[in-house]
């Protein structure tokens, strides 16, 4: 009496969203055989992971392949590749900083963030806003004026890029002396 066949499936989800822990199916459906069943994860495309038996943590294409083991009764099994993405965490970006600042004859305005996410570098874009032409220029402007500032936070390996809201901020005109003499 030889041993009847098993199969077995992979199931579960097929993307993911980066959270910095190792993460992909790791479930499945079999026929047969009692035996334990291991995964073997891969990179697919242009992402290189394993062949390992653990999940992987970073955002690529991927695929799982469950092995089924024998018993005293059925035949081990090996599943199909089973396909699975792990797609970039969001982020966010604020701009902070004063909200006034007064002529002193050199570029200025908010330049500071928080950020949550992605690593990658902050840019600023300055432009004036109501009647005060200004850009739009990564260099903040100089003159008196009503403006707003938008900071881009660049995307990382794990993390999308966000955009902030605009920014208001003024500049206000600097005081004048005069003495008769």
């Amino acid at each position: 009496i030889t041993a009847a066949g098993s199969t077995v499936v992979v199931t579960g989800a097929t993307t993911y969203t980066f959270n910095g822990s190792a993460q992909g199916p790791a479930t499945h459906t079999k026929t047969g055989s009692t035996g334990a069943v291991t995964y073997s994860y891969v990179g697919t495309g242009s992402t290189t992971y394993g062949p390992s038996a653990t999940p992987p943590t970073g955002v690529g294409t991927y695929q799982v392949i469950a092995t089924l083991a024998a018993d005293a009764n059925y035949s081990g099994a090996t599943s199909a590749p089973y396909a699975f993405t792990i797609t970039a965490a969001g982020s966010t970006v604020v701009v902070t900083g004063a909200t006034t600042f007064t002529y002193n004859a050199s570029a200025q305005g908010p330049a500071t963030n928080t950020k949550t996410g992605s690593t990658g570098a902050v840019t600023y874009s300055y432009a004036g806003a109501g009647s005060t032409t200004y850009g739009p220029s990564a260099t903040p402007p100089t003159g008196v004026g009503t403006y707003q500032v938008i900071a881009t936070l660049a995307a990382d390996a794990n993390y999308s890029g966000a955009t902030s809201a605009p920014y208001a901020f003024i500049i206000t005109a600097a005081g004048s002396t005069i003495v008769v003499t």
